[in-house]
């Protein structure tokens, strides 16, 4: 795959995750996720498995992430092959968080 091809599936990759996280789309945000995946939280903590992620994040997208707003874009990716990329993204978040300062977790 030329470097274009790849750069072009992570943008449609990034783009997705902040469609669904917009939508509040839990299951969407997730399913891009393996499903044997370990997902490390703001918080510290782990979501074993995509089916944990997706619940922890329904609660959030119901609860302190409700009305958020996320924009996600490659900055660079120095790491990437016709099968791995390692992008670097820049992320921004806007819209109002309830709950404990500083923590996007629902727990």
């Amino acid at each position: 795959m030329a470097q274009v091809a790849v750069n072009e599936a992570v943008d449609q990759l990034l783009g997705e995750l902040a469609g669904a996280w917009n939508a509040g789309d839990a299951r969407a945000y997730g399913a891009r996720f393996c499903p044997d995946a370990t997902i490390t939280n703001t918080d510290g903590t782990l979501d074993l498995g995509r089916d944990e992620f997706v619940r922890h994040a329904e609660e959030a997208f119901q609860g302190v992430l409700a009305g958020t707003q996320l924009s996600l874009a490659v900055r660079k990716s120095p790491w990437s092959t016709s099968t791995f990329a390692f992008p670097a993204c820049r992320c921004r978040r806007q819209g109002p968080v309830t709950g404990r300062a500083g923590s996007c977790a629902p727990r």
